[in-house]
This record gives C-alpha cells, sequence and structure tokens, in this order.
C-alpha cells in the first residue's frame, strides 16, 4: 500500500489512473461538439445524434455492477489493462465509421470497455493510498473527471476545426499507450471471489450525489454546446472555448477539496457543492430563453466551483466497502453515476427542442437542489 511518507514516485499509478478516467470522461463530452459535423458526415439527424453519445454512457451504466465484480475476480490492474487495450480497439472504430449505425455500435463497445475501467479505477486509488493521500488522490481524480467533462468540448472544438471529427476518437490511442506503460508502476491487488456491498449511509449520500450532479448539470452541457453552435452561429472551436469558466475552477477546488477531506465532517463537501452548483444553474436558467454568453460564463464558474468541492468526496464515499469488495462498490457507485447522465440526456433532449433551454436549466437547477437536501439529510447520520 502507497503512503503519505514515501517518495514522489508513489504517485505514479494515480497518474496511470488519472489518465484513463480523464479520457473515459473525454468521450463521454468531446462529441458533443462533434455531433453537427457527424450528422453532416454520416446523414444523421438530432434524433440518430443522440445515441452517438447515450449509448456509450447507457452501456457504461449498464454494465458497471458486472464490470466491478468482474475486476475484483480477476485483479483490479489485470482488468485495468484489459479495459485500456478494449477502450483503444473500440476507439480506432469508431473513428474508422462510414454509417451512423457503425458509429454507435462501437460507442457501445467503448462504453462497455469503460464500464470495466471506470469500476478499477477507483478501487485502485481506494486500494493504494491511505489517510490524507487517499482524499489528495480522490481530489485530483474528481478534478481531473470532471476537467474532463468542461474540457471535451474544448477539445472537440479544436480537433473538429483543426482536423475532422474522427480524431475526436483517436486521441485516445496515444492516451491509451501511454496509460498502459504507466499502469505497469500500479501495485498487483490479488484477486478476490468478491462480496457483498452494505448499502450505508455514507454510500447512499454518495450514490444520491453522483446522480445528481449528471443528471442536474453535467448532462445538459451537451445542449448547451448545441446551442452555441446551432442558436449562436459559433464555430465548434469557439463552442468548446465557450465552458473553460468551468474548466479552472474544477481545476482549482477539486485537489484542495480533496486535501481538507481526511479533518472535515464530509457533510460540509457534497450538500454544500451540490448547492453551488445548483447556484449556477440558477444564475443561468434566468437570462432568458437567448441567454447572453456573458451570463451563461458566471454560472458556469460557479457550477465550477460547485462541482469541484463535490466531487472528490462523492468518489471516497463510493468506495466505502470491504477491500475484497472494492470492484463491485465501484461499480454501483459508477451505475448510479452514469444513469443520472443519460438520463438527464434523454430528458434535456426531450425539452431543449420544445419549451427551450431556459426550462433545462431550471430543471436541472431543481434536481441537484433536491439532492443537495437529500444528501444534508443523509450526511448527517454519518460521523465524518
Amino acid at each position: 500500500m502507497l503512503t503519505e511518507t514515501r517518495t514522489r514516485t508513489d504517485w505514479w499509478p494515480l497518474t496511470a489512473i488519472c489518465l484513463a478516467v480523464f479520457m473515459l470522461m473525454l468521450d463521454a463530452t468531446v462529441t458533443t461538439v462533434a455531433l453537427p459535423p457527424i450528422g453532416d458526415d454520416l446523414g444523421a439527424d438530432l434524433g440518430v445524434l443522440q445515441w452517438v453519445v447515450t449509448s456509450y454512457v447507457l452501456t457504461m451504466a449498464l454494465l458497471q455492477i458486472p464490470a466491478g465484480r468482474l475486476a475484483d475476480r480477476l485483479g483490479h490492474r489485470r482488468a485495468f489493462l484489459g479495459g485500456i487495450a478494449l477502450f483503444a480497439a473500440a476507439s480506432l472504430a469508431c473513428g474508422l465509421a462510414r454509417s451512423a449505425a457503425f458509429l454507435i455500435a462501437a460507442r457501445a463497445v467503448q462504453g462497455f470497455a469503460g464500464a470495466v475501467l471506470f469500476a478499477t479505477t477507483l478501487a485502485l486509488v481506494a486500494a493504494c493510498y491511505r489517510g490524507r493521500a487517499r482524499g489528495t488522490a480522490f481530489g485530483i481524480r474528481g478534478a481531473v473527471s470532471g476537467l474532463a467533462v468542461v474540457a471535451g468540448p474544448v477539445l472537440g472544438g479544436v480537433l473538429v476545426a483543426g482536423l475532422s471529427w474522427r480524431w475526436a476518437f483517436w486521441l485516445n490511442l496515444p492516451v491509451a499507450v501511454v496509460c498502459a506503460v504507466l499502469a505497469t508502476r500500479i501495485p498487483d491487488v490479488p484477486p478476490s471471489r468478491g462480496g457483498r456491498v452494505p448499502l450505508t449511509l455514507r454510500l447512499s449520500t454518495g450514490l444520491i450525489g453522483a446522480f445528481t450532479v449528471q443528471a442536474g448539470a453535467f448532462a445538459l452541457f451537451a445542449y448547451v454546446s448545441v446551442y452555441f453552435q446551432d442558436d449562436l452561429g459559433w464555430s465548434p472551436l469557439k463552442a468548446g472555448l465557450a465552458f473553460l469558466p468551468a474548466v479552472v475552477p474544477i481545476m482549482l477546488a477539486g485537489p484542495v477539496a480533496g486535501s481538507l477531506m481526511d479533518r472535515a465532517p464530509v457533510r460540509l463537501f457534497v450538500p454544500t457543492g451540490l448547492l453551488v452548483i445548483a447556484a449556477g444553474l440558477v444564475l443561468s436558467w434566468g437570462a432568458g430563453p437567448r441567454p447572453a454568453y456573458s451570463v451563461l460564463a458566471c454560472g458556469l464558474i460557479v457550477a465550477g466551483l460547485g462541482a469541484g468541492a463535490a466531487l472528490p468526496a462523492l468518489a471516497a464515499l463510493g468506495t466505502k466497502a470491504p477491500p475484497e469488495s472494492l470492484g463491485a462498490a465501484a461499480g454501483v457507485y459508477n451505475t448510479v453515476q452514469q444513469l443520472g447522465g443519460a438520463l438527464g440526456i434523454g430528458l434535456y433532449g426531450l425539452i431543449v427542442p420544445g419549451p427551450g433551454l431556459p426550462v433545462a436549466f431550471a430543471i436541472a437547477a431543481g434536481v441537484t437542489a433536491a439532492g443537495a437536501a437529500a444528501t444534508a439529510v443523509l450526511a448527517r447520520g454519518s460521523v465524518r
């Protein structure tokens, strides 16, 4: 096990883990900017394009629990390396797609590989680090996860504008190679038979919080990107850069919150973070049917601060399980998280073309505020 007193090389496992997390979360959002060019190239309408995102997120959500149990039985490092290889192969196939149906199928394979990787990354952090180092590790992982969600449109805009939408998938190939090389530094956790995951107050708090972050805020970003391009007429690059106000707050707040988790009650992080996200969404909602970017940017900054504070605590709560069941616990946590994203994308896909973006912001704010209230009540039952 890794401790706080060892050398800097102890952080190499976290580097590999964070690269994998960044690749997975990036792939969930990088396609949001690429959707219009994909539709033009493959002749697909918005209803079909929605499945380019949903097939990835939904498959990942449905397979998290069996993937976590599989990782417990195979060994977390072995499952991690296998997931990287499969994800890289599926990414190559996505970039070679010549039809929307083929692309959607390849995205589903990506989703399965992502389920294996997501379950193992949380389990590996929990197994490799202890004490304050664990809180810092979860903080950095949470910051990387949130950063990838909002940086995806930025990077997608750069790739689409400079190269092609296909590079939004091919970018994963060199990242996967580097990640696989670094993964050799991860300690080998022996396989186990797995076990039951007890549903404690802490785990329940993490599950509710994870669901509402994804369903309330991150799922809406896909349609904000579409608004930037279709309604405001911005280029994919400009639409991607427009999410930068949310990137920096997540980068700054995440590691700080993680380093403080070992010394402060968890109830200070999850409900407060969710409430701050809701405040950012309310700020954007009040801007009207065609919100000015200056107002949206303010809302993104506030939401980014809230996400940075909440994500590390949520990841830590999501792995409150015995060592032999870490993969299964991570699978349960990630299932709820990804399901929230998939349901949010589907819900906002019905609302944005009809009632419009302000109504979607209002619903997202309400979902997040409800999550803040629920986690505040549950957190009172925990000592930390």
